[in-house]
């Protein structure tokens, strides 16, 4: 929830706290686990929170601003694009209603903003790390989908 309920001041405080007790990778959610949740300046990820395609600028500048507070510290944001997980809130649906194309889109938005990201802080990582498996399974959700348009 690193990018919806502390303030940037306590991420600063967070983030430094991890780097003091040696971690250099922290795993966040670009979408969380509520579709519906705004982080703490009251902004949505999305303009329209069923339309992909519709990134909010001001919420992605504040991720802007929480990377590069990473970076400064040294430490490596491993970015899971959406949370699909086995749970209440899962963008899943949301995910399927918006087809290949847009979820290749969203993907591509997230991979240029933050795929190049160079960090120069205490380690040297390309990164922030965007991640299409693990706790996201965003390629598995498009083989699905793919799948289920050649039926």
């Amino acid at each position: 929830m690193l990018f919806y309920r502390p303030t940037l001041e306590e991420v600063e405080e967070y983030l430094e706290n991890r780097w003091e007790k040696a971690f250099n990778v922290i795993q966040v959610q670009l979408l969380a686990h509520k579709e519906k949740e705004k982080n703490c300046e009251s902004q949505y990820p999305l303009h329209d929170l069923n339309d992909l395609s519709t990134p909010n600028e001001a919420f992605f500048q504040r991720v802007d601003t929480i990377a590069n507070t990473a970076q400064d510290k040294g430490l490596l944001l491993n970015i899971a694009p959406a949370w699909l997980g086995c749970c209440e809130g899962s963008w899943r649906k949301i995910l399927l209603q918006n087809g290949p194309d847009k979820c290749r889109q969203f993907s591509r938005y997230v991979g240029h903003r933050y795929g190049p990201f160079l960090n120069e802080g205490r380690h040297k990582f390309t990164s922030p790390a965007t991640n299409k498996g693990g706790d996201s399974d965003f390629a598995i959700l498009l083989e699905s989908a793919d799948n289920n348009e050649q039926k």
